[in-house]
């Protein structure tokens, strides 16, 4: 697994089990992810190799997102701006 982008050059913006009260109403005890500061041109990579499962928007949450899987792992790439695959497709990491 890789990162999305690069963070040497961008934040995280909200870490793993961050804010519980703002997540408590959807099950969670925390933030269940890792956001990272990109600004709205960066491209991302895909982190895993797999399947493009999901590719819709959330405007209530992930905004414009993608979640892939493979046999072993699965990631959700969540505030896009545009998608570039569509369900179905396979890609590799990085």
């Amino acid at each position: 697994m890789r990162w999305p982008c690069d963070i040497s050059k961008y934040p995280i913006t909200q870490k793993f089990g961050e804010n519980p009260d703002l997540y408590k109403r959807f099950g969670l005890k925390g933030h269940n992810g890792l956001d990272i500061g990109c600004p709205d041109s960066t491209k991302l990579v895909a982190p895993i190799s797999g399947k493009i499962m999901e590719a819709q928007d959330d405007p209530q949450g992930y905004g414009l997102y993608i979640k892939i899987e493979n046999y072993r792992e699965g990631v959700v790439l969540a505030h896009n701006k545009k998608f570039l695959v569509k369900v179905g497709d396979f890609v590799n990491e990085g």
